[in-house]
């Protein structure tokens, strides 16, 4: 008898990872991630799949859990406390939860990131990193792969690529480390495991990319990071896809494209206390030596920035938290051009500070021809659009009294950005020969989801603020034609549109 039961089990468990039908009759799959046993749980929130436990890890913000699955699955999620409400992020997957008592229910149909809240409770909520099958992983024994192993954490230190190297974390791997890479060509960074950034106390780049080409992340978890989260530097040819940033400390941008070409991001989700995405060509002192690397004979030391040219963002989702903004170009722009910039087809479930789309041009770039298109704004709390050309404190022509590097600068009484009656004469007429250029950006087919629609910017001070369109732009069912429906502030900026 006993045996007996071993094989009802046993064949149980195969048919949970070969497929099984579904409500529907489709077949689904759920596939588990065997996470160390030693990771701290949560004791919020406990996740099911089709029936069978997922680990669901305890973080300081929000708890997540992480798993793959093919078809049609159903969740779910025992709470600690009563449930109310319960809402499933994005909204654009039209998840409809139920619940009863301390329990909540609700069909995916498909891979993507989500956020369960309840009861209205933002901090915590609970992450889902829903996964599809893993296709074509690097097999064991494979050349040029660094390996980590699943159900293991390691504490890595500083992990350097070189060119044709590939980075794997199988399933459940934890790697506290950073990951360093000069110089090098076709690198990939793959697998269903956490780069864990918890432990550590300095602020640095977690994973940092120099005069690099052809350099893939695809897959991986990136928790807890402090300081500017993935940055390619001078980089051609990068491209993220299904990469998750889940951070909530100091510092935290969860990508950087410093001074980059031909840059797709492609199904990611970014929750961060600081900026989601920034583009920059920032000074160089901005990056310290990655130790030895750049001392190496192989190390390509540039003198000035690349432009910025050819990054599309699509298909991902974002939560801004306290600082930043969650698709930002700017501050620093130090660099000719940044231009060819495309969001599209990406929802943002929360802004809590700042804006949604934002151009924060600070130095004498030209910033050209941005377009963000068929966007979901759920709930933005701050500002929905802010773009502006002037003296900030992060500019180079800065005055030190004011500077962002300066620990004991004067506060300038308009936040981030210095106003002009602050600066001497010869400041100003440095500062105005020095502004750059905010032209021919479009916002179309953009949506927002719920409440009142938050404030909007255009603000040109000594520069230029032209071709600025807004089409489609949706409050519920409500069109925004106008800068009031917009509530749309207009400083110095030209040949604004509304447009059908």
């Amino acid at each position: 008898m006993k045996n007996f039961a071993g094989r009802i089990i046993s064949l149980m468990a195969v048919l949970t990872l070969l497929g099984q039908p579904s409500a529907t009759g489709a077949e689904s799959q759920v596939i588990t991630y065997p996470f160390p046993a030693d990771l701290p749980a949560s004791s919020r929130f406990h996740v099911t799949v089709d029936g069978q436990p997922v680990f669901t890890h305890a973080a300081e913000v929000a708890d997540f859990t992480m798993f793959a699955i093919r078809g049609q699955v159903q969740v779910t999620v025992a709470c600690e406390q009563s449930v109310t409400n319960a809402v499933v992020r994005p909204r654009s997957r039209n998840i409809v939860p139920q619940w009863e008592a301390k329990t909540v229910r609700f069909t995916v149909a498909g891979p993507g990131p989500l956020s369960v809240e309840i009861n209205g409770q933002i901090r915590p909520a609970l992450l889902l990193f829903i996964d599809p099958p893993e296709e074509s992983p690097p097999p064991p024994g494979a050349p040029n792969v660094v390996r980590f192993a699943g159900g293991q954490v390691r504490d890595a230190g500083e992990i350097r690529l070189a060119s044709d190297q590939t980075l794997y974390l199988e399933p459940g791997a934890v790697v506290r480390g950073t990951v360093r890479a000069v110089g090098a060509n076709r690198i990939r960074i793959l697998g269903r495991g956490i780069f864990d950034a918890r432990p550590r106390t300095t602020k640095t780049q977690f994973f940092d990319f120099r005069d690099c080409s052809q350099v893939e992340l695809r897959d991986v978890l990136v928790l807890g990071s402090y300081g500017w989260t993935i940055v390619p530097r001078n980089c051609r040819d990068v491209r993220l896809t299904n990469v998750k940033v889940f951070s909530w400390r100091d510092n935290d941008d969860g990508l950087d494209i410093c001074s980059s070409q031909n840059v797709t991001i492609d199904r990611c989700f970014f929750r961060t206390k600081d900026d989601c995405i920034a583009i920059k060509a920032p000074r160089k002192e901005y990056f310290p030596a990655a130790r030895s690397l750049e001392n190496s004979s192989s190390a390509a030391k540039p003198e000035s920035n690349f432009d910025v040219d050819n990054v599309v963002v699509q298909r991902s989702v974002f939560w801004n938290a306290e600082w930043g903004n969650a698709l930002e170009i700017g501050f620093e722009l130090l660099t000719p051009h940044i231009r060819n910039i495309v969001w599209r087809d990406c929802d943002i479930i929360r802004v809590e500070t700042g804006a949604v789309f934002s151009i924060h041009n600070g130095d004498s770039a030209s910033v050209e021809d941005v377009r963000f298109e068929n966007i979901r704004v759920e709930d933005a709390r701050d500002k929905l659009v802010d773009f502006r050309v002037g003296l900030s404190i992060y500019s180079q022509d800065c005055p030190e009294r004011y500077h962002r590097r300066n620990p004991n600068r004067k506060p300038t009484g308009a936040g981030q950005w210095v106003p002009w009656e602050k600066l001497t004469e010869d400041e100003q007429a440095v500062a105005r020969q020095n502004r750059g250029a905010i032209r021919n950006v479009r916002l179309s087919d953009i949506h927002l989801l719920e409440k009142v629609p938050p404030r909007s910017f255009l603000m040109n001070s000594g520069g230029e603020l032209s071709g600025v369109t807004f089409q489609n732009l949706r409050h519920g069912d409500r069109v925004l034609d106008s800068s009031a429906d917009l509530r749309l502030n207009v400083e110095g900026a030209t040949e604004v549109r509304f447009a059908q």
